[in-house]
């Protein structure tokens, strides 16, 4: 009896292994996916918000609705559907993550999107031997 409980004991460790092979892709996980709905592709999004900035920038942080219409129209796409794009996907985490990585990138700025530069008083010039 006594050899019958270790050997039914070291079995546990892989039936909860194969339970758990099982049961694990019918879990959430917690990262919601994105939604089933059809939306323009990523890459359409990328470059719509790229463009979108770089005008908003060049024009001094913002951006006359005509330019943004004419920058949507140019793309084939919509204001709404960059809204639904943003609305079927934004619960996706690491998808959204990757997209607006690639947004920056494009943009050039390595990290995050900055404002447009404001304009900074000019410092003197620091005589030697002064703090």
């Amino acid at each position: 009896m006594t050899s019958f409980l270790p050997a039914r004991l070291s079995s546990l460790p892989l039936l909860g292994i194969v339970l758990l092979v099982l049961l694990l892709p019918g879990c959430d996980l917690g990262i919601p996916g994105s939604g089933d709905e059809a939306t323009i592709e990523d890459e359409t999004f990328v470059e719509v918000m790229v463009e979108l900035r770089r005008e908003t920038l060049a024009a001094g942080g913002t951006l006359p609705e005509e330019e943004r219409d004419r920058i949507l129209e140019a793309h084939g796409v919509t204001s709404d559907d960059l809204v639904d794009y943003a609305r079927v996907h934004g619960g996706n985490v690491p998808r959204m993550h990757e997209v607006w990585t690639r947004i920056e990138e494009e943009l050039g700025r390595g990290g995050r999107m900055e404002e447009a530069p404001r304009e900074q008083p000019e410092t003197p010039p620091l005589e030697p031997g002064s703090p």
